[in-house]
C-alpha cells in the first residue's frame, strides 16, 4: 500500500503586513526591517485564532480531496508555538470541524519547522501499514504573538498561517516516498523559547516566552552538514538532485535560500521561494508553499518534488513526492 497526497488546502486571504508597516510600529526607520530580512510582506492571522487558521485549511484540503471530515480516522497538527501547552490543538481541530466524541484520533506532532515532515511521515506510516485509511495532516502559526522586537533581524523574518493536506491509500495525487529526518542537538540552543514548559515551570519571565535565534550559529551548522545531507538521502534512493522537477523548501528566510540554491547549484525556477511575500511561517512554511505550487500548475503530471528544511533542534529533513502521471 503506498501513501499519497490526496489534496491540499490553505487559510487564505489573511491580513498582509508590510516591512514599512512594522518600520513604523515599532520607531525603526523606513525600510530597516526590509534591509535587515529581504522581507518585504507577511501575513498576519488578525482576528483569527490558531484553531480558526487550521480549521480553514483543513476543511480547503478536504474540498480539494473531495472528501468529508468524516471519512478521517486521524488529525494530526504540529506548530512550533501551539495554541497551548496542555492538551494539544488537534482536539479542538476536530471539533471546529464538527465532528464529535470518539470519531477519530486527534493529537499533535512537534518538530518545529519540520513538524509537518515529521506528521507527513507518521500519517503514511500509519496508512501504508493499513491501520488508518486517512489522515488529515495541519500546521497552523500564530508565531506573531511571541516575537522579540528587541532583535527586529529575526522577528521580522516571520509570518503567520496554516496549511494542510489529507493523506490516503488511494493512486492519485502526489505520492509520498521517502521522509528522511535527523537531528544535530549541538545546536540546540541556536533557536529557542524557554518558557511554556517544565525547564522554567510558573518561573519563566517575559522575555522567556518569546522567540530567541541565533542566525549565524544556525547557518554554520547548516553550511557544513545540509549539502551532503540533501545529496546523501537522494542517493540512498537512486536519485540525484538533476531527478527533481521542482524543489519545495522550508522558507527560513531569502538570504537562506539564495545561499542553499547556491549551495546545491538549484537554478531558480526549480525552486519555489515565497520568503519574500510570506516570510518563515515556520511549520506552516512547507505545507502553504506546496498548496502554493499546486494551485500555481507547477507540480506536473509525474512530476518529482522534494520537500526540504531545517529546524530548530537542529533537525534537518527531506522528502521525495511523486506526482501521478496522466491518466
Amino acid at each position: 500500500m503506498i501513501a499519497s497526497i490526496l489534496g491540499t488546502g490553505a487559510a487564505l486571504d489573511l491580513p498582509v503586513v508590510t516591512s514599512r508597516d512594522l518600520d513604523c510600529e515599532h520607531d525603526m526607520p523606513a525600510g530597516r526591517i526590509e534591509q535587515l530580512t529581504g522581507v518585504v510582506c507577511r501575513p498576519r492571522a488578525g482576528d483569527r485564532d490558531q484553531v480558526a487558521l487550521a480549521a480553514e485549511a483543513a476543511r480547503a484540503a478536504l474540498a480539494d480531496s473531495a472528501l468529508e471530515a468524516t471519512s478521517l480516522d486521524a488529525i494530526l497538527h504540529t506548530a512550533a508555538v501551539p495554541f497551548q501547552t496542555i492538551p494539544a490543538t488537534a482536539p479542538l481541530v476536530q471539533q471546529a470541524l464538527g465532528l464529535p466524541d470518539g470519531a477519530v484520533a486527534a493529537y499533535d506532532i512537534g518538530a518545529t519547522c519540520l513538524g509537518f515532515l515529521a506528521a507527513l511521515q507518521h500519517a503514511a506510516a500509519m496508512v501504508e501499514t493499513g491501520r488508518w485509511r486517512r489522515v488529515l495532516v495541519i500546521a497552523s502559526e500564530r508565531i506573531s504573538d511571541n516575537l522579540d522586537w528587541s532583535v527586529p533581524a529575526t522577528a521580522g523574518l516571520f509570518g503567520d498561517g496554516a496549511a494542510a493536506v489529507v493523506v490516503g491509500a488511494e493512486p492519485k495525487g502526489l505520492r509520498i516516498g521517502p521522509v528522511v529526518l535527523r537531528t544535530y542537538p549541538s545546536g540546540y540552543e541556536a533557536a529557542r523559547l524557554r518558557g511554556g514548559g517544565t525547564r522554567l515551570g510558573a518561573e519563566a519571565e517575559r522575555e522567556d516566552l518569546r522567540f530567541v535565534m541565533d542566525g549565524p550559529a544556525l547557518f554554520e551548522l547548516t553550511r557544513r552538514r545540509f549539502e551532503g545531507f540533501v545529496l546523501g538521502n537522494l542517493r540512498a534512493v537512486g536519485l540525484g538532485l538533476d531527478d527533481i522537477d521542482l524543489i519545495v523548501p522550508h522558507q527560513a528566510s531569502p538570504v537562506a535560500l539564495r545561499l542553499m540554491a547556491r549551495a546545491l547549484g538549484i537554478a531558480e525556477e526549480r525552486l519555489v521561494d515565497l520568503s519574500r511575500s510570506h516570510g518563515n511561517q515556520v511549520a506552516a512554511s512547507l505545507p502553504v508553499t506546496l498548496d502554493h505550487a499546486r494551485r500555481a500548475g507547477r507540480i506536473a503530471p509525474g512530476a518529482r518534488v522534494l520537500m526540504l528544511g531545517t529546524a530548530a533542534g537542529v533537525t534537518f529533513g527531506t522528502a521525495v513526492l511523486e506526482a501521478a502521471p496522466c491518466a
